[in-house]
């Protein structure tokens, strides 16, 4: 829980930093796999889609965190 937790505190600052349309944002979850955890920001859209994905090693450094912004839909494998 507290790597989640830190992957969403990290991951909304510098999601709010680099997306400019935050009337677009509608939500976002953060989860831990393996020693990646990833903050995942969706549209408020009927169908969400994918804003943006901010993804942290075990140090949680802001500076390596690996930013992913673009359009993606919610049919992703």
């Amino acid at each position: 829980m507290y790597k989640s937790e830190m992957a969403s505190w990290y991951g909304t600052d510098i999601f709010m930093e680099k997306y400019s349309e935050k009337e677009k944002i509608g939500g976002y979850l953060s989860y831990t796999q393996n020693e990646t955890s990833t903050c995942i920001f969706y549209s408020k859209d009927e169908k969400p889609k994918v804003l943006g994905t901010i993804s942290f090693d075990t140090d949680f450094k802001v500076e390596t965190a690996k930013t992913d912004f673009g359009p993606k839909g919610t049919d992703r494998k």
